[in-house]
């Protein structure tokens, strides 16, 4: 695969839910720092994530998936502890 000699635009980021095969995107826009705290996932669904990296050339084939991570609170309500995704 070639870049095409363009260097990094940055990545977006992918998740999807154990029960939906979709891909949604948590970033709409490419990001440059390699470690990004995912906000809005739902108490009790299990995600998991993926990156895909992108320069002017276009897009990269996806990373391989993190494992399925369960979003919960193990000492009562939610308390804004969100998964960080490392690139």
């Amino acid at each position: 695969m070639s870049d095409g000699g363009s260097a990094l635009v940055g990545y977006v980021i992918e998740a999807r839910t154990a029960y939906n095969p979709r891909w949604m995107k948590v970033t709409r826009t490419p990001v440059k720092v390699t470690e990004f705290t995912y906000t809005e996932p739902l108490e009790g669904d299990e995600y998991e994530f993926r990156v895909v990296a992108v320069n002017e050339a276009g897009y990269s084939k996806p990373s391989n998936t993190t494992p399925l991570t369960r979003i919960k609170d193990p000492f009562g309500p939610f308390d804004g502890l969100f998964p960080v995704i490392k690139v």
